[in-house]
């Protein structure tokens, strides 16, 4: 199972674990992509994101060998990406005008979190 970038939407984390632990067979893999906050006590990330923690949803839905790593490269593309947003002059383009607004917001608690893949096997 892939899961990029949409655990953190899950209203109820936990059942969102399960379900991937769920529907994979005895030794099926799964790998999540995610912004993880570096302090789960600041108020300035969003709460749907101070919320996740790949390797304790893991590890709680009943996963083995749960591994979790930054991903510096993929971090320092995306800032790249965020900064070019924020930069565009968007015109009357609705499309656009919400990439920039998105950029904008984005590279204001980029350096609250770190960007993580993890890993884990279904029992």
């Amino acid at each position: 199972v892939l899961c990029v970038d949409a655990i953190q939407f899950a209203p109820r984390p936990a059942a969102a674990y399960r379900e991937l632990r769920r529907v994979l067979a005895p030794g099926g893999r799964v790998a999540l992509t995610c912004w993880e906050p570096v302090d789960r006590a600041d108020t300035r990330v969003p709460g749907r994101l101070r919320q996740v923690g790949l390797a304790a949803g893991l590890a709680g839905a009943g996963f083995t060998r749960v591994e979790v790593t930054e991903r510096a490269g993929w971090r320092a593309a995306e800032r790249s990406m965020w900064e070019e947003a924020a930069a565009l002059d968007p015109g009357d383009d609705p499309a656009l005008t919400s990439f920039h607004d998105e950029g904008v917001r984005s590279l204001v608690i980029f350096p609250l979190l770190r960007r993580v893949l993890a890993t884990a096997t279904a029992p």
